[in-house]
């Protein structure tokens, strides 16, 4: 039993640390946003093109002037303010509470007065707190996408790291924390950011070298014209005050106006569907995408697996595929009200897997009353392997990667061949492919991992189909008629990945890129 911290321990560690709180220095002030709508070349052009009316008594052209330039800031200051408002509401990623253990017993408190070395109590659906190491045996499934991107689950092991904002999606366990507020890789990427100076859109840039080519042009005829008229014999007033009206002239008032209300219009269009845009400039930057890479399970796919074919090496092997799929398995069904279908609960493959098993089995608890060890995924072997230990020996059920399994396997070369031209048609019609792999092991006692997974009889595969979101076809289609190039990024075998993208094609011209 983890004793954990007394509570003095904490009060001194929270002094000497501080609170578990990322609190960056913030840029969001209404002055400075308000301010920062103004400091363009357009806008110098236009506030001194406003004096040069005033000084030669042209009131209605100062007013209009300096009208635009007012109006023109008052609009873009409001919708960076209301886009700024959403975004204060979105940062919420941390935990509001955490169950820890002080003096060896359970409170709980809130999450910024987490210090390190403190012990916490890890349950499904919690937000992790801090930075920290697992204590326990026990595996937990972790959300990182937060950090990551990635959509599947992290499965972490004893002594391996977590980080705060991350959720727990399965399991239990104790946390050590190590890191808390701003130390945190959380606080660390909020401060970088926080510090990150803002470079000015394209179109931005394109404005400001107008403004300077009008400038050029205004002060250069402006310069032209005095002489001239000298030449010609007139006074010098009358060609300043010529000069100044022509330079007014030049400049297109408008211009700010009529980009501010372009960029309103796309933030709007923008907001209606759900994308909120603090810096309107950025939809001018948006417009510029050329290459837009996506992941592929629960991006492009539904991310609802479900076996769609299968293959035996042996007829009489179903039963045997059919107990490789629930043994070592994570996930759970729930029935639905209906009673005809099932909710999944866990890792969708282990879902999918479990739902097959279902269908063409009996599903039996008897496995329950035996001895079971398991063995997680392994993201550098690619395998799932458990053993189930009865009292005639022990039984090895391995699955995997289809070329894994199948180096593994005791085969001949034409078996090895014929296994293989099997999974790469599966493949071949977009199906994720698992293959399965048994033994007897005789041998007593403790064994590695590795020589569990050795010299296997290979039962059989499957192929999962994740079918494409309806919408994908047609945001490729649109991508692809805007001149953006689609890429999907994938992990998957190379045959499935491209049956995938032509499915949402059409057409081989149509396919998506690959990025494997």
């Amino acid at each position: 039993m983890q004793h954990g911290l007394t509570q003095q321990e904490a009060l001194e560690r929270l002094r000497k640390y501080g609170e578990n709180s990322i609190a960056t220095k913030s840029n969001f002030s209404l002055t400075d946003l308000f301010l920062s709508q103004f400091p363009t070349t357009i806008n110098i052009i236009l506030l001194i093109a406003g004096i040069a009316s005033l000084f030669i008594k042209d009131s209605i052209d100062a007013f209009f002037i300096f009208a635009i330039i007012i109006i023109n800031g008052c609009f873009g200051f409001f919708q960076e303010y209301r886009a700024q408002l959403s975004l204060e509401k979105l940062k919420e990623y941390t935990a509001p509470d955490a169950l820890v253990i002080r003096d060896g017993k359970e409170i709980i408190i809130l999450a910024e007065q987490v210090v390190p070395d403190d012990i916490i109590v890890l349950s499904e659906g919690d937000r992790i707190p801090a930075d920290g190491t697992l204590l326990e045996d026990a595996e937990l499934e972790v959300d990182e996408s937060i950090l990551t991107g990635e959509s599947l689950a992290v499965i972490k092991k004893k002594d391996e790291s977590v980080m705060l904002g991350t959720l727990v999606l399965q399991g239990n366990g104790l946390l050590h924390v190590t890191q808390t507020g701003i130390r945190t890789k959380f606080g660390q990427i909020a401060a970088t950011l926080s510090k990150m100076k803002e470079d000015k859109a394209p179109l931005q840039k394109n404005l400001d070298q107008l403004g300077k080519m009008l400038s050029y042009a205004a002060i250069g005829i402006g310069l032209l014209i005095i002489p001239i008229g000298i030449f010609s014999g007139q006074e010098i007033i009358p060609l300043i005050l010529v000069s100044a009206s022509i330079a007014i002239a030049a400049i297109p008032e408008g211009l700010p106006a009529v980009v501010t209300i372009a960029f309103a219009v796309g933030t709007n269009r923008m907001a209606k569907n759900n994308a909120i845009v603090r810096k309107m400039n950025s939809i001018e930057t948006l417009g510029s995408v050329q290459v837009i890479l996506s992941d592929k399970t629960g991006t492009i796919t539904q991310n609802s697996m479900r076996v769609k074919k299968y293959w035996l090496k042996e007829k009489n092997a179903l039963p045997k595929l059919v107990l490789a799929c629930l043994l070592g398995n994570t996930a759970s069904l729930i029935e639905k009200g209906d009673g005809k279908d099932f909710e999944i609960v866990g890792d969708q493959t282990d879902g999918a897997l479990l739902l097959w098993a279902k269908a063409n089995g009996k599903m039996t608890n008897a496995m329950d009353e035996d001895h079971i060890e398991e063995h997680v995924f392994d993201p550098e072997t690619r395998t799932v392997t458990t053993v189930w230990k009865k009292s005639d020996g022990k039984f090895v059920f391995v699955r995997g990667a289809p070329e894994v399994i199948l180096e593994q396997s005791k085969l001949t070369e034409k078996e090895r061949q014929t296994i293989k031209d099997e999974y790469e048609k599966l493949a071949s019609e977009g199906l994720r492919i698992i293959a399965f792999g048994t033994k007897k092991e005789l041998q007593k006692g403790s064994q590695s991992r590795e020589q569990l997974e050795k010299d296997l009889t290979f039962l059989g595969i499957v192929g999962l189909y994740d079918p494409p979101r309806p919408e994908v076809a047609e945001a490729v289609k649109k991508s692809r008629a805007a001149g953006i190039q689609a890429v999907m990024v994938t992990g998957d075998n190379d045959i499935t990945a491209l049956s995938l993208a032509k499915e949402i094609g059409k057409d081989h011209e149509g396919a998506l890129s690959l990025w494997n």
